[in-house]
């Protein structure tokens, strides 16, 4: 529809909720969620959008014959939307996010007779073998001036310390993102095998019921969980 200089007139649904210009094109409604009662109402919506703006711009022609308002919109919609809403957009994405990240993480891998993959076969082998003796402790959460404050005993048994990463974590929420904290590996705890206090400050924007704590695999190089989907969750 873009690139063939056509205007958008839908719900604020799918991706026309992130493109929608009003200048480039019209939306039915808002962007809340839909009801079955709202059927009416878009209906409406659309009947005075037609009425009162859209037919008059199609049919309204200047001295030359032409209707240089729906021509406008049009060059907006080609200018605006169109570089981020296509395929070659999509493509230069992959390629750059995706195939040429893997393709040098492939040659990074396989040189010399491929030391570093075998390096990382033998990582994981390790880490799969150690992984279920890994628990985390009982957390201790306080409340300061600027959020929360959060430390926890993780009892890593025979996993090195420099091979996991312990978060803070939130899961998405409506519109918010995903909320990851590292939280800091402090002093050894007395008398445990291989166990440390981790730490760890948080917003709070976000109700401290949000939040876990996780631990998962860490090695430059490695997409986890991708690759090594090994997670502990704090129970």
């Amino acid at each position: 529809v873009l690139v063939n200089g056509g205007l958008n007139l839908s719900v604020r649904d799918g991706w026309w909720e992130e493109a929608y210009d009003p200048e480039a094109g019209w939306a039915v409604g808002d962007s809340r969620a839909e009801t079955a009662d709202d059927d009416d109402t878009d209906a409406a919506a659309l009947y005075e959008l037609l009425e009162r703006e859209i037919v008059p711009e199609f049919y309204g022609l200047d001295e030359a014959g032409l209707p240089r308002r729906w021509l406008a919109r049009i060059r907006c919609s080609l200018s605006r939307l169109t570089p981020t809403y296509s395929s070659n957009r999509m493509l230069l994405d992959y390629v750059e996010r995706l195939y040429l990240p893997a393709a040098d993480e492939f040659r990074r891998r396989a040189a010399d007779h491929g030391a570093a993959a075998a390096a990382m076969h033998e990582w994981e082998r390790r880490l799969r073998h150690s992984w279920p003796r890994l628990h985390i402790g009982e957390p201790v959460i306080a409340a300061g001036e600027s959020g929360w404050r959060v430390t926890a005993p993780v009892y890593l048994g025979d996993v090195l310390a420099d091979d996991v990463r312990v978060e803070f974590y939130a899961e998405p929420r409506g519109t918010e993102p995903a909320t990851v904290i590292a939280m800091q590996r402090g002093d050894p705890i007395s008398g445990s095998v291989n166990g440390h206090i981790y730490s760890a400050a948080a917003p709070a924007t976000r109700p401290i019921e949000d939040f876990t704590i996780r631990v998962t695999p860490a090695r430059d190089g490695v997409e986890v969980p991708a690759e090594l989907p090994l997670i502990i969750w704090q129970k």
